[in-house]
């Protein structure tokens, strides 16, 4: 193994086998780099469990929890004054009304382009001119040229195939 394994391994030295520890020890005996580290490693770990041990306390507990009831009741007293006022209490009913009216107002407006346009219609109405066309053609039995060639050619009298040739052409 290279000495990058074996410093992941001195990172990880609490969570391993008896056996990785072994092979580990037996690294750091013939290598000087490592062992330094595996040094630098365990006294930064002593130094980390010994200031965890310690518990700060306070000079004066009361006059802390004094002073952090002192500002938890400025606070309370700015806020209730804001919420308790009666111009924002009316300022949030005339939001809400504005916004209850514009939402009127959007709901609205589709259907009033739907009176406007009537797209539906006017699709129906060509799609049911082109098959009374076709329906007339086969009770007349006569022989006229296929869709196809009468939109090649444009001499169909049909409304719908001459705003097609139009368009397309």
């Amino acid at each position: 193994m290279k000495c990058k394994d074996f410093e992941e391994r001195i990172y990880l030295y609490s969570e391993l086998s008896e056996a990785e520890r072994q092979s580990l020890e037996a690294h750091i005996k013939n290598c000087a780099a490592c062992a330094q580290l595996f040094q630098d490693f365990t006294s930064i770990q002593q130094h980390i469990a010994k200031v965890a041990a310690i518990k700060p306390e306070p000079a004066n507990h009361a006059q802390l929890t004094s002073n952090i009831m002192q500002a938890i009741g400025r606070q309370q007293k700015q806020t209730s004054v804001w919420f308790n006022s009666s111009v924002l209490k009316y300022a949030m009913v005339a939001a809400s009304l504005t916004l209850i009216v514009l939402f009127g107002i959007e709901q609205m407006e589709p259907y009033e382009l739907k009176k406007q346009i009537p797209v539906a219609h006017t699709v129906v109405l060509e799609s049911t001119s082109i098959s009374k066309t076709f329906l007339n053609r086969k009770q007349k039995s006569e022989t006229k040229p296929s869709l196809y060639a009468c939109v090649k050619s444009g001499s169909c009298d049909n409304v719908f195939i001459k705003n097609f040739v139009k368009k397309s052409f």
